[in-house]
């Protein structure tokens, strides 16, 4: 089993470094911003894959998630620069089995929504609620001001 879950992990994390059209490279050279297009993981893709794909996603996601922690090096950023620091907390006392089953309830639940981003539905449903009500304001003006660009 312990086999198993360190190949489920350096696939979820190959597949995070494949993800990136070929464009990435070449844009991010050539302007020096770390920018990509990248297909979303909707709601839809969840419902539609494998337990073991389900695993693999979120076990990257949280892999992620703990590397950025780990760069902050206990210097934990404003939400408008790192949401970290909030997913961290969102997320805190969650196992992935719990969150696999939360985003298989959601969507069963939920058939409308089939187009949500999987990070956006985690988000809301673990990361928000656990927000002060300033951090909603900061995370709201700093979302609308990226979603000008």
């Amino acid at each position: 089993m312990r086999k198993s879950i360190r190949s489920t992990m350096f696939l979820a994390l190959m597949g995070l470094l494949l993800v990136p059209t070929a464009g990435f490279a070449a844009s991010s050279i050539a302007t020096g911003q770390m920018e990509a297009s990248y297909p979303s993981f909707s709601m839809d893709h969840w419902k539609h894959s494998s337990k073991d794909e389900k695993m693999a996603f979120l076990f990257g996601f949280l892999s992620a998630l703990e590397m950025e922690k780990e760069w902050q090096a206990g210097k934990p950023q404003p939400i408008s620069k790192s949401t970290v620091g909030s997913w961290v907390r969102g997320l805190s006392g969650m196992t992935i089995d719990q969150m696999r089953e939360s985003l298989d309830s959601y969507i069963e639940q939920n058939p409308d929504k089939k187009n949500a981003n999987v990070i956006e539905v985690l988000g809301v449903m673990y990361v928000r609620p656990k927000l002060t009500p300033a951090e909603r304001k900061e995370a709201a003006d700093h979302y609308a001001r990226i979603s000008r660009r």
